[in-house]
């Protein structure tokens, strides 16, 4: 993996997903229709669908683990053992955050797929029946405000040591976490292999919103897709839609999805590894690019700390330029038009 993508994945992030509310819809274009949620009944005639993608895998890849054993860690008295890119999601249903996998080394082959619950005051670890296997990290991730269920799909290990061509190394599978245990979705669709990806909820079309990661191929993806419950299916547009990224933030503003940042890896028109700070909005329907005053440094790896009609807040995230990257301990708060930089950060030096 080029040194650039090994800088970009050494930079921690967290994204708590907060509560999500109404959609109000702010432009008429259709790109496609979204068909009604399973079990719902149609909203309006108009109501925008999704089709499956012809790119999506027929049947899941191999997540085996075989020939890998896994050391064992062990948590910190009732701490989680360190780590980096781990789930780290708000369940709203329970009001914990969910912890689960991530990486604490992969030069030396240690990725937990444990599951940590916290509640505020305390870390306790729980042990579920079932739980997503291989010992991933980079999963792609969010609450479900719709089925009140954790949405988690693929991500990427075992360890970078057995390197990209290993069996299960990138993963396409789907589990839901209902509040003590996991499931593995058996779905008829299922989207392209990815870690880092971004993925909210959107209240008016009941869906969660999975775009783009870091591929198999060792590329940016660029897709849209939908969760409803049950399947995916996959948003095909005839107007221009955000460049393929990895490492993105996606979030609710109150009215639709805000995109930002994000690290291209794959050539083309913008050169590959490039970080990105471009702000996209997506209503459902179709993406169109916004073009605010002012905008925070470009970025990926940010984490959220807000959604909502009070707006999006994110902070921190990881930069590379000609080599030389830069970890942000600052935060910007997203008013539904424009960036504005709070007058607070992280404690600790902005490089490190």
């Amino acid at each position: 993996m080029p040194p650039l993508i090994r800088n970009w994945k050494s930079g921690r992030s967290a994204a708590l997903v907060a509560a999500a509310l109404t959609l109000t819809t702010c432009v008429s274009r259709t790109s496609a229709v979204i068909p009604t949620r399973p079990g719902k009944s149609p909203t309006s005639s108009s109501t925008p669908s999704a089709s499956p993608s012809p790119s999506a895998s027929p049947t899941p890849s191999p997540f085996t683990c075989a020939g890998y054993a896994p050391p064992s860690i062990a948590p910190e008295g009732n701490l989680p053992s360190p780590r980096r890119s781990a789930a780290f999601i708000y369940d709203k249903a329970t009001d914990q955050t969910i912890l689960f996998g991530g990486d604490a080394g992969q030069s030396a082959g240690e990725i937990p797929n444990d599951t940590w619950i916290w509640n505020g005051p305390a870390w306790s670890q729980t042990h579920p029946a079932t739980a997503p296997p291989c010992w991933r990290s980079g999963t792609t991730s969010a609450f479900d405000d719709a089925t009140g269920q954790v949405v988690l799909f693929g991500g990427q290990g075992p360890p970078q040591v057995l390197g990209p061509s290993y069996p299960g190394w990138f993963k396409a599978d789907t589990w839901t976490w209902n509040g003590t245990n996991w499931s593995l979705r058996d779905t008829h669709t299922i989207p392209g292999e990815r870690s880092w990806g971004a993925m909210a909820f959107l209240p008016g079309t009941e869906r969660l919103v999975m775009f783009g990661g870091f591929g198999a191929s060792n590329s940016s993806l660029g897709d849209t897709w939908l969760w409803d419950g049950q399947d995916w299916g996959q948003l095909w547009f005839t107007e221009p839609t955000p460049p393929s990224r990895s490492g993105a933030t996606l979030a609710y503003d109150g009215h639709r999805l805000i995109l930002f940042g994000g690290l291209h890896i794959s050539s083309g028109p913008t050169p590959a590894g490039t970080p990105l700070n471009g702000t996209w909005a997506f209503d459902g329907t179709h993406w169109q690019q916004l073009h605010p005053p002012s905008s925070a440094p470009a970025r990926s790896g940010a984490g959220l700390l807000q959604q909502g009609p009070n707006g999006v807040v994110i902070i921190g995230g990881f930069s590379e330029t000609a080599q030389v990257g830069t970890y942000y301990n600052d935060m910007w708060r997203w008013d539904g038009s424009n960036w504005a930089r709070l007058p607070v950060s992280m404690p600790g030096p902005a490089n490190r």
